[in-house]
């Protein structure tokens, strides 16, 4: 799950994170290899740049991360905390956005703020930006429990360990499993990765080609 930590203080934004997840499962299934589309991420990043109105020359996620600083700081800051906590399920505009958790209380608790700002900077285009509003327990249970029975399938990891994927009806994810403990589970449900290609190309047409030279 290294794509979560691709940096200092910032993830992939989340959007591309699960496309990310259900893409590398995709290849996994039909080549048996961690194949992402490149070209889709770029493009996802670049019309998020114009979105947001952060485009740069240097970097156009780090651009997307630096102009909403203290909006995303405020997020990491506001978010619950609890004591041995070690996942998160995460919300935006009231619908399942994802979840993330960890082996170990310490390992989320290091993992925490990046994962909330990745969240975050995908929240700050909702239009409900109240975190959790309008998300029930059950919602919340039907999910995990989706994620809890989704088929697994078993490859080598590219370092230490076994990836698993997980596909269910409306949901991809994966976990890092090293000697027979998770590491580290993701789980997106459908709507976070569906296509959107018609709505991106949009604004992709409109971004300079320098944003899609660099992810970071």
């Amino acid at each position: 799950m290294s794509d979560a930590f691709a940096s200092a203080d910032r993830a992939q934004f989340s959007r591309s994170r699960a496309r990310k997840v259900a893409q590398v499962s995709l290849s996994l299934r039909e080549k048996g290899a961690h194949l992402s589309n490149q070209c889709d991420i770029w493009d996802e990043i670049a019309a998020k740049s114009v979105r947001m109105s952060a485009a740069s020359a240097t970097g156009a996620m780090a651009a997307i991360y630096e102009q909403s600083r203290k909006q995303l700081n405020d997020y990491v800051d506001s978010a619950p905390k609890h004591d041995g906590q070690v996942g998160a399920i995460f919300s935006i505009s009231g619908q399942i956005a994802g979840v993330d958790i960890f082996a170990s209380a310490d390992t989320f608790a290091k993992a925490s703020a990046k994962l909330i700002r990745s969240y975050a900077v995908d929240a700050l285009e909702s239009d409900t930006q109240s975190s959790g509003a309008g998300l029930g327990k059950d919602a919340v249970r039907a999910f995990l429990d989706e994620v809890g029975g989704a088929n697994v399938t078993r490859f080598k990891a590219v370092g230490l360990g076994d990836d698993l994927r997980l596909s269910g009806l409306a949901l991809a994810g994966a976990a890092l499993e090293i000697s027979g403990d998770i590491v580290h589970l993701v789980a997106f449900p459908a709507a976070a990765y569906e296509d959107r290609s018609d709505v991106r190309s949009q604004y992709t047409r409109m971004a300079p080609p320098r944003l899609r030279r660099t992810l970071f």
